[in-house]
């Protein structure tokens, strides 16, 4: 994922996925990098004229969103869902 996220700047998604997957590992300094990149360095823009700028992080709060719209599998969801609620352990 590492090398994805290299090459994929400008991901949200991968950028989210690795702050889920460095909390479940026990690295919080590096999940909460990820996570400020994604949410703050990367501009998800707007997506219409006269639309409202989308918070890169908004809709990764939402987990019902990453396992039905971005497919997320379910450990990866458990991880996010860990790592937004502070809780240690899902590394299944």
């Amino acid at each position: 994922m590492e090398s994805v996220a290299r090459r994929a700047a400008g991901s949200i998604d991968m950028r989210a996925a690795l702050a889920a997957m460095h909390w479940s590992f026990g690295e919080e300094e590096k999940a909460e990098e990820y996570w400020e990149w994604a949410c703050t360095r990367i501009n998800s823009g707007v997506l219409r004229e006269g639309g409202p700028a989308i918070d890169g992080c908004r809709l990764y709060k939402d987990m019902d969103w990453l396992a039905r719209i971005r497919r997320w599998p379910p450990s990866m969801v458990r991880k996010m869902d860990d790592f937004l609620n502070l809780r240690k352990g899902s590394e299944l």
